[in-house]
């Protein structure tokens, strides 16, 4: 899978494409999750419920997000690749983490949860054929490709990942 063109999704992911240096996504999927698995499991469980400021995430919050979001792009993925033209609404999340309660959440537990998604992610998007990579469709009033989810997948984690180095840990 090619990375996408910057014309085949909104301004506002490019950061998170620009984090992905690879023409060849789909083994990078399982390097990135290996990278994201082992970078959370290093974290001493203690600092999981720190937040380097309030109203901020927590690091646990922020790996719940990492699957949360992980679920929204691979579905949205799903349908584009299909040729589906519904548009699909965005949604909020931060009400997807300060909404809920994640205090019976362990630190092996949500790093299981992402592990689960990202699977699930890299099976459905090797299962998609080469011809449906650059499929269109409209996501959150924006037009966006198949493959331009994939790549926001890895680069969104990456992210995170930077985030919390440089304002937790």
């Amino acid at each position: 899978m090619q990375k996408p063109l910057s014309s085949e999704f909104p301004e506002y992911y490019q950061a998170y494409v620009n984090k992905v240096d690879t023409d060849d996504l789909i083994p990078t999927l399982q390097t990135n999750l290996d990278q994201v698995v082992d970078f959370f499991q290093n974290i001493p469980e203690h600092k999981y419920d720190h937040k380097y400021e309030e109203g901020k995430w927590s690091i646990k919050e922020v790996l719940i997000h990492l699957s949360d979001v992980e679920r929204v792009m691979s579905y949205r993925a799903f349908r584009i690749s299909r040729n589906d033209k519904t548009k699909i609404e965005g949604y909020d999340h931060n009400a997807y983490i300060f909404d809920h309660d994640f205090s019976h959440r362990t630190k092996e537990d949500a790093i299981q949860d992402f592990i689960n998604v990202r699977k699930a992610s890299e099976s459905l998007l090797k299962s998609i054929p080469t011809s449906s990579y650059t499929l269109e469709g409209n996501a959150n009033g924006s037009p966006i490709t198949t493959r331009s989810l994939a790549y926001i997948l890895v680069g969104h984690s990456l992210h995170h990942m930077d985030i919390l180095k440089e304002r937790y840990l």
